[in-house]
């Protein structure tokens, strides 16, 4: 169990895979039942996993932050390319 739930630490990484919703939430409920184990190795893996999707959360709320604000600034660039030519 302890190679599984490290795995899953290593495959949330993945671009692909991190921005799956489903496989993020599989992974965190997985996770988050390996933090109860009884053996302290399974334990400690399941730590380090936690840790490996904390980062990856945190990987995809910037990316969203930097795709909003280049959002953002498209839209005011047009905004003012607009204005220039009237």
């Amino acid at each position: 169990m302890a190679s599984a739930v490290r795995a899953l630490g290593v495959f949330v990484m993945y671009p692909c895979l991190r921005e799956d919703v489903l496989f993020v939430a599989d992974v965190a409920n997985a996770v988050l039942t390996c933090m109860a184990n009884t053996s302290l190795q399974v334990r400690t893996r399941a730590a380090w996993s936690l840790a490996n999707l904390s980062d990856s959360l945190v990987v995809n709320r910037l990316g969203e932050a930097v795709l909003f604000s280049l959002l953002l600034f498209s839209s005011r660039l047009l905004q003012k390319i607009g204005r220039a030519h009237v």
